[in-house]
């Protein structure tokens, strides 16, 4: 991989705990965009690595060694990237920060097109290539107002979705497994071969993330006889925003205009925790887009994802 751009080469340094305000004052300037990072500080407790390879980076103005140091923007890295804000100034120093010799290569990058497009130049430029580029994803959010002016949802199956139990747990991971396949290409319990490279995913992980977000209370459905017909996830729960994930609906009940009351449905019960609902979507699933928008949701940003 070839050097990055330096430039004026401005200070972008990885958090430590004591920097955790800084970091939740910076994402209070956007909630719904900065949702996950919120949730991950939350679930550390702390700003510092949360693990050998899952960390946040900042471009930090100010003096080095102050007291109250103020972030710019920010990057989480683990196993996707998630870089946030105005990187523009030290698009270099990040890149080569992200992807030093040294680093596992992530999954992904994801997040505002404004902080991955820039990014991703960058790399690309440094010689790194995507297996796929989802540049327009919109994001779409809904609040109590929203919900209220969509149609109804206590009628029909919408109505059962509710927290996921354990019992329904190896039903749920099959359609946890033919969600991701759909959605991302390949598999992520089975070796395979996608875009030219074979893939060797970490079942394990992903068998025990399907049972943290039930035993978490973040999973929601609807079972009937230990058929999975409806699921999706909270991959991030503030008080500002829950961000969905992962959203299911069992193929023989497609096209018969059920989707829009189940994400109704499903808003309900992340309203009852959070201001707003979110996620985002491809911008070519026309399909899902207007059943978001008959669901209630509207488009506040775009996202993208450059998957690696």
């Amino acid at each position: 991989m070839r050097p990055f751009r330096r430039g004026s080469a401005p200070r972008v340094r990885e958090l430590t705990a004591a920097d955790a305000p800084a970091l939740r004052a910076y994402c209070a300037g956007d909630p719904v965009g900065t949702a996950l990072l919120l949730d991950r500080l939350a679930a550390a407790g702390h700003s510092g690595r949360t693990s050998a390879d899952a960390r946040f980076y900042a471009l930090v103005d100010g003096p080095a060694g102050g007291p109250e140091p103020r972030l710019s923007a920010v990057a989480f890295a683990g196993v996707n990237v998630f870089p946030h804000g105005d990187w523009s100034r030290a698009l270099g120093p990040l890149a080569e920060r992200l992807f030093a010799p040294h680093e596992r290569r992530p999954a992904s990058i994801y997040g505002p097109s404004s902080a991955v497009l820039p990014l991703w130049d960058e790399l690309e430029r440094g010689g790194l290539r995507a297996a796929e580029e989802r540049r327009h994803q919109p994001l779409l959010a809904m609040d109590g107002d929203d919900l209220e002016l969509a149609e109804p949802y206590q009628t029909g199956p919408a109505r059962k979705v509710a927290p996921s139990r354990l019992e329904d747990e190896a039903a749920l991971l099959r359609a946890s497994v033919a969600m991701f396949t759909e959605e991302v290409g390949y598999s992520p319990v089975e070796p395979s071969v996608w875009a030219g490279r074979v893939i060797r995913p970490d079942a394990a992980s992903y068998v025990q993330r399907v049972r943290q977000l039930i035993t978490q209370g973040r999973s929601f459905s609807h079972v009937e006889n230990g058929e999975v017909l409806f699921k999706a996830e909270f991959a991030a729960v503030t008080p500002e925003a829950a961000f969905v994930q992962g959203v299911w609906l069992a193929p023989r009940l497609r096209g018969r205009g059920l989707s829009s009351g189940y994400m109704r449905a499903l808003a309900v019960h992340g309203l009852a925790s959070s201001r707003r609902v979110c996620l985002y979507a491809n911008g070519y699933n026309y399909a899902a887009l207007a059943s978001y928008a008959r669901a209630g949701f509207r488009q506040v940003g775009t996202f993208s994802t450059i998957m690696l």
